[in-house]
């Protein structure tokens, strides 16, 4: 047995979420070194066995938590906020079975998505997360439940033949749409490429 399958057996054994430390871990494999049990416990952290809940402090978790997740804004690929989903499983680009309304916040920073208005199918991405740590940071930086709520929808990927269960996050204020533009795709805003104006005007001979 591998020194990473001794230390995963070991973990395997800890209660679900009851908080160890490093330093219990340490004490109990004293044939480790530190360094390869720090390498492990961020192993198993990004896969989903453990969640860090501080400095130093962790918790176990189920074994087999996956779930989906439908984004359509900035955590998609290229978006200022990918970064959130850089521990979660890149799957497809995706749409929404069912029709919904997204429009653009006011400022144009971001998109949002109501639920009760069957307007568009919504492109976006699918990603798969197996930490439950993870969903639980996402769901602050939308700020839900508050103002925006968390529930399950069918999507359909070019990676599956058959449709997926998947969460994505709806705008709890609906007053916030009236008189925009519905959008079915958040895409990037074409920036003026002064280069190549410049290259038109010489070109033109002007």
């Amino acid at each position: 047995m591998t020194k990473s399958e001794q230390i995963k057996k070991f973990i395997k054994k800890l209660p679900l979420h009851e908080d160890f430390t490093f330093k219990y871990v340490r004490e109990n494999l004293p044939d480790f070194s530190t360094d390869i049990i720090r390498v492990n416990l961020h192993r198993l952290h990004d896969n989903g066995t453990i969640t860090i809940k501080d400095k130093g402090t962790f918790s176990r978790e189920d074994e087999y938590f996956e779930v989906y997740l439908f984004v359509y804004g900035t955590l998609k690929k290229g978006f200022e906020n990918e970064h959130f989903l850089n521990k979660a499983k890149y799957i497809s680009k995706a749409s929404t079975v069912r029709k919904f309304a997204m429009y653009t916040a006011k400022g144009g920073e971001y998109p949002y998505l109501l639920k009760d208005k069957p307007l568009h199918n919504i492109e976006g991405e699918l990603y798969k997360i197996a930490r439950r740590d993870l969903l639980k940071k996402i769901d602050l930086f939308e700020g839900s439940p508050d103002y925006y709520t968390r529930e399950s929808i069918e999507v359909k990927s070019r990676s599956f033949d058959t449709n997926k269960r998947a969460f994505t996050y709806f705008y709890v204020n609906k007053k916030e749409h009236k008189k925009k533009e519905p959008i079915t795709e958040w895409k990037k805003p074409k920036l003026f490429d002064m280069d190549a104006y410049h290259k038109l005007i010489m070109d033109r001979d002007i």
